[in-house]
């Protein structure tokens, strides 16, 4: 028995089992004419994609996820002007915002 009274045996062994992931901080610039910059928090190395899609449902723009730092860079130079949502996908995580891209 332990000190309060539970029937458990004693160990030596402590086991601490926790997923840490990145979350988006911020897309900046928007509204921007050239690269948007993504900067995440709680960066692990983690599989997963960027998309940009524009309002008619239509991926223009595909990237791996991937961490130079806290930062990964969008070169959006062959999009159209026009409103994008930017979607960050990870098996554990989905983030969606506005971005809109002026010339």
């Amino acid at each position: 028995m332990d000190a309060v009274g539970n029937g458990n045996v004693s160990s030596n062994v402590f086991t601490v089992q926790a997923l840490f992931s990145a979350t988006v901080e911020s897309v900046y610039p928007n509204p921007t004419s050239g690269n948007i910059n993504i900067r995440f928090s709680g960066v692990v190395a983690q599989t997963g994609k960027v998309m940009l899609v524009n309002m008619a449902g239509q991926v223009v723009l595909r990237q791996d996820l991937g961490f130079q730092g806290t930062t990964m860079t969008l070169n959006t130079s062959g999009l159209a002007q026009g409103v994008y949502v930017l979607m960050v996908n990870t098996k554990t995580y989905t983030y969606k915002t506005r971005v809109s891209i002026v010339r």
